[in-house]
């Protein structure tokens, strides 16, 4: 036979690739992924893949298949390597006692993907009143335990009646999250946690002291916390808070630890007091109103600078310990007083007047 004098002159890598009618690549295809056991008998959904070393989440593989090696059909799904993974549906979970996630391995990053990742329960009532009534269970939304390294990140956390995220091992990391109507805590982490850019919101009418537990050197940044059923967030030692809004939680805003920084926040209208902090820490640039205990609250060894405290049912400032000192505060319309407490160091105003107890 003669040859294509076209075709003979084409490069041998160009032939070798030459196109193949796309019937028998999907036959191809079969017969490779059979080859390597990714598909299924008489049409069983194929488990989620790894997309560029990332893993994938989504409902169909959490309840029909396991959705990679180490993960058994239903709930939770298993992560037990370390590694990224990323939700690429909403997952829900229909049984109020069942957990969404469980990592029992260090160093898991999941990106929800702007998903979410849900529970059964629903909630009621108003947080700042602390008529918060939450479904009960004890089902949780993430539970990494004591293992290193957790990061959650990009979605919604809501519905799971005991924890939303539950992560006691070191440095956690937390960014543009949403956590909502959780029943008990919204956020727990362990020491050297960093939480930014998201919202905790009606959380916590199943009782518990705080909406977010962080431990000894956290970094809780750009958040918004409110409507919860007692207090906002309590925060270990050695933390730095800064750029958040606490507002109409029941027990109270915000408390911490010894020698933390807390700069730059908003606490108002909560049930308890706005700000709470223990010996050695600075207080710096926040704004404390309407809250129906005192505005700001500290220990010994504090120093209280440059804060805007006004309107609050307790005093503006009160001091219970010794070593403290306070300048250039804005005091004013407290119910109970001014000022308790502390050592004045100048450039504070009470009510209008530079004349500070």
């Amino acid at each position: 036979m003669q040859s294509n004098p076209i075709l003979s002159r084409l490069p041998a890598l160009r032939r070798a690739t030459w196109p193949v009618p796309s019937r028998a690549c999907a036959s191809i295809r079969a017969l490779v992924l059979a080859a390597i056991g990714l598909t299924g008998v008489a049409g069983v959904p194929i488990p989620a893949a790894a997309r560029d070393g990332v893993f994938e989440i989504n409902q169909a593989c959490a309840t029909s298949t396991g959705c990679f090696a180490g993960d058994s059909p239903g709930f939770p799904v298993s992560i037990s390597v370390a590694g990224s993974y990323v939700l690429t549906g909403n997952v829900s979970v229909s049984d109020a006692n069942a957990i969404g996630i469980e990592i029992s391995t260090d160093f898991v990053t999941i990106d929800l993907g702007g998903f979410s990742l849900s529970g059964p329960i629903s909630c009621t009532g108003s947080g700042f009143n602390r008529s918060l009534v939450c479904g009960t269970g004890t089902g949780d939304g993430i539970i990494a335990g004591s293992y290193d390294g957790t990061a959650v990140r990009n979605g919604t956390l809501r519905g799971f009646a005991d924890y939303g995220l539950y992560a006691n091992g070191g440095e956690a990391q937390i960014e543009d999250m949403r956590f909502h109507e959780i029943g008990r805590v919204a956020v727990s982490v362990a020491d050297g946690a960093r939480i930014r850019n998201s919202t905790i919101y009606r959380n916590g009418g199943n009782g518990s002291s705080a909406a977010l537990f962080a431990s000894t050197g956290a970094l809780i940044e750009n958040l918004v916390v409110r409507q919860n059923q007692n207090l906002g967030a309590q925060v270990g030692s050695y933390s730095t808070i800064r750029g958040n809004t606490f507002s109409s939680n029941g027990l109270g805003g915000l408390t911490a630890s010894l020698s933390t920084t807390v700069l730059n926040n908003t606490a108002a209208g909560n049930g308890g007091d706005g700000i709470s902090v223990n010996r050695g820490c600075m207080v710096s640039d926040n704004v404390s109103s309407q809250n129906d205990g005192d505005g700001i609250q500290a220990t010994s060894d504090f120093n209280v600078q440059r804060n805007n405290v006004s309107e609050n049912g307790g005093y503006g400032l009160l001091f219970t310990g010794v070593g403290g000192a306070y300048r250039e505060n804005q005091i004013s319309s407290n119910a109970t007083g001014s000022v308790l407490g502390g050592v004045n160091m100048g450039s504070n105003s009470c009510n209008g007047s530079t004349v500070c107890p």
